[in-house]
């Protein structure tokens, strides 16, 4: 189940355990609240970002960053991504959760057309299409995967 906006100021409120992290205005709040809608997919997922925030970072010079390269690489294989504002759809009446289209509308010599967006989820979403046509794992493009493990892993195209 995607996550909600409740959801996530659940886990955001959870900053409060480090007072040094912790935004002073409730602009930064809500930006803390709306990088966790951005960046995780799920509760489960907000709620391992913001331990590992917390355990390891003792004071990030941009704790969205921060927030954005953990939820990056501590995704599942199987979760997509969240989408941009052009595959954004709108949230869930009964549920609170962000919607996500699966196809974005284009306008091609005058004929209307879908097609995957270009942000990260269309192209974790265009990769799972090419698996399934072809019954194989397809490799990721470079764009849609996440940060390298470390500076030798990068090297050697090592990455989770």
């Amino acid at each position: 189940m995607p996550l909600t906006r409740e959801q996530a100021q659940r886990v955001a409120a959870r900053i409060a355990a480090a007072p040094a992290l912790l935004p002073q205005t409730a602009e930064g709040r809500t930006e803390l609240v709306d990088a966790i809608l951005r960046h995780c997919s799920d509760a489960d997922h907000a709620k391992n970002v913001m331990t590992e925030v917390l355990d390891g970072a003792l004071k990030p010079v941009n704790l969205v960053a921060e927030i954005a390269m953990i939820a990056g690489r501590t995704r599942r294989p199987d979760q997509p991504p969240p989408g941009c504002q052009q595959c954004d759809v709108g949230e869930d009446i009964t549920t609170g959760a962000t919607r996500w289209s699966p196809f974005v509308h284009v306008q091609i010599r005058g004929y209307s057309a879908a097609r995957r967006c270009d942000c990260a989820r269309g192209r974790w979403l265009a990769a799972r299409d090419q698996e399934r046509q072809l019954g194989e794992t397809p490799q990721m493009p470079r764009a849609a995967v996440t940060v390298p493990v470390d500076s030798k892993a990068a090297a050697a195209g090592e990455w989770r």
